[in-house]
């Protein structure tokens, strides 16, 4: 915080560690329980970096705590909507990484797109890696319409990266 407040100024080369610090911020805040300190912060950053996923999901899980402060712009809304919804993944191109963001619910869903199923042949393998570790893994034959991948690679209110690979 006193690192905050004694920055007046910050050189575009320094912008990606001032921001890695501000989100540290708002994590020490929000764990802390310090609720209208970490939205104040959250509101700083998204003043600055309004499509920034990793800070839309920080002033979304404190505005699940403490609710929502005045209006909120449709646009807002709409990419606040698409982080909390991003467990829910509709693969459409084998290898392409994707960050989910999780709330309340610690489980993702994944749904494979018609249009890869169709190029894919019996007999190849599909593996899911949550953060670099496989997670699921199944042939084409028997893989079921929705992937669900849980407890223990993620957890409630986590980030992850995950992976679709087709072998």
């Amino acid at each position: 915080e006193a690192l905050r407040r004694g920055i007046s100024f910050v050189r575009q080369e320094q912008a990606t560690d001032y921001t890695a610090i501000l989100l540290l911020l708002v994590d020490s805040y929000y764990s802390s329980k310090l609720m209208t300190a970490a939205e104040a912060v959250a509101a700083e950053l998204l003043r600055e970096q309004p499509d920034n996923p990793d800070i839309l999901w920080r002033a979304l899980r404190v505005q699940k705590v403490l609710g929502v402060a005045g209006t909120q712009s449709p646009e807002l809304k709409e990419k606040l909507q698409a982080v909390e919804e991003s467990r829910f993944l509709k693969v459409d191109q084998a290898g392409k990484p994707f960050n989910v963001y999780l709330f309340n619910d610690p489980a993702i869903e994944i749904t494979m797109d018609p249009a890869l199923l169709a190029k894919l042949k019996p007999g190849q393998l599909v593996q899911v890696f949550i953060d670099d570790q496989i997670a699921f893994e199944s042939y084409v034959e028997s893989l079921p319409e929705k992937i669900a991948i849980g407890a223990p690679f993620i957890a409630i209110e986590s980030k992850v990266r995950v992976q679709v690979k087709v072998l």
